[in-house]
This record gives C-alpha cells, structure tokens and sequence, in this order.
C-alpha cells in the first residue's frame, strides 16, 4: 500500500491513516535493512518506501530472507498503544512468538477491547450522569 502524502484540504483520518503507513513503512525498511550485508547495501535506493526497496533488491537477484522474529517485533512495535498488555507480555517472557501465535493473540486482544468499549457504551446510555453511580442511588 502507498498512500499520497496528504495535503492541506486532506481530512484528519487521512492524515493519520498516513503517519500509520509511513510509521510502518520506516520500520519495514528498518527490518529489511538488517538483513542485507553491509557491502549489498550501497548499490540499493535509500529513500524508498519498503515496496520499492524489495522490488530493487529482486531485480538485483538478492536473496533476502526475514526471520519471523524479526517480523513479530516490527509488528509489534507497530501495535497501538491499547495493545501495549500484548508487549508487555512479549517483553517479559524469554520465549519467542510464531507469527501465527502474535496474530491469534492480537485478535483475541482486539476482540476484549471490542466487548469492553461496547460494555462502556452501554453503561454510559444507563448512567449518562458521570456522577449518578450505584452507590449513590443505592441499588
């Protein structure tokens, strides 16, 4: 995916949606760039999106594989901040995550955060007074 960089009359989803890709794209080209020997480096583009850098290296004949490690932690790092449970989880075990296992866990995060953002909207629509709770009309 290549997005057009946004313009002034660009609407605010469409310029996060950019800083998204372009975030993702820089931290692609991070994790393909750790791949490729330094001396391969120098003949390759530098200011490309990811895309583009791997076309460049197919044409070149390189041979680029990408560890699943090295794929889970671009993803992770690519997270937003309400799955930080899912990196935190990461950190702290001396364990590596498959991609499959990184993406199960992510569905079943987002999945949680789903249910829990509907639970808040309903109990919004009973107490729309932020400061009317249970306690205080003693149910």
């Amino acid at each position: 995916m290549n997005l057009q960089k946004p313009t002034a009359e660009s609407s605010a989803e469409e310029k996060e949606q950019y800083a998204k890709w372009e975030r993702s794209n820089r931290l692609s080209l991070i994790a393909i760039r750790r791949t490729i020997s330094d001396y391969l480096k120098s003949g390759l583009p530098s200011n490309v999106n990811a895309k583009a850098y791997l076309a460049t290296v197919e044409q070149r004949g390189l041979k680029l594989e990408i560890s699943d490690d090295i794929i889970v932690q671009v993803a992770l790092n690519t997270l937003p901040p309400n799955f930080c449970q899912i990196k935190t989880t990461y950190n702290t075990q001396n364990q590596t995550w498959s991609i499959n296992n990184l993406i199960f866990k992510c569905d079943s995060e987002e999945k949680k955060l789903k249910s829990e953002k509907k639970l808040k909207s309903e109990t919004a629509c009973l107490f729309p007074n932020p400061h009317l709770t249970l306690e205080r009309i003693n149910l």
